[in-house]
């Protein structure tokens, strides 16, 4: 069994309760991810919230919200044109695993070639 691992190629702030005193901010994660074959292989994202420090610089702790579970809100596509979507996620610290699936979001890709512009919404708690 193989894991793909995502490639971090871009952050974007998609929306923050900071102005109302809160400490949850959105992001936008854009991912790649290597060759992929289905039920053999799983996918990950790992140092996901030192990634988002890293981008923001701003001197901030990130955390997981354990009720606030990322989820896919974008296809990527892969080198034959094929959508690649995200499945269910679990949260293990500072590390995301989960399948790559068609749209439904259940059914897992049976094989895809590497894949790019995978979108994650990831909501952390910014200390």
């Amino acid at each position: 069994m193989a894991t793909a691992s995502a490639t971090l190629n871009g952050i974007t702030l998609l929306q923050s309760d900071s102005a109302l005193g809160g400490g949850r901010f959105t992001y936008l994660c854009s991912l790649s991810f290597p060759a992929y074959t289905g039920s053999t292989d799983s996918a990950n994202f790992t140092g996901v919230c030192a990634a988002i420090n890293a981008s923001v610089k701003d001197g901030k702790t990130r955390t997981f919200i354990s009720s606030c579970v990322p989820t896919c809100v974008g296809p990527g596509v892969d080198t034959n044109g094929q959508a690649v979507y995200i499945g269910a996620v679990t949260i293990s610290t500072n590390d995301l695993t989960f399948n790559l699936t068609a749209a439904d979001g259940t059914t897992e890709l049976t094989t895809a070639t590497a894949s790019q512009g995978v979108q994650l919404a990831v909501t952390v708690l910014e200390a």
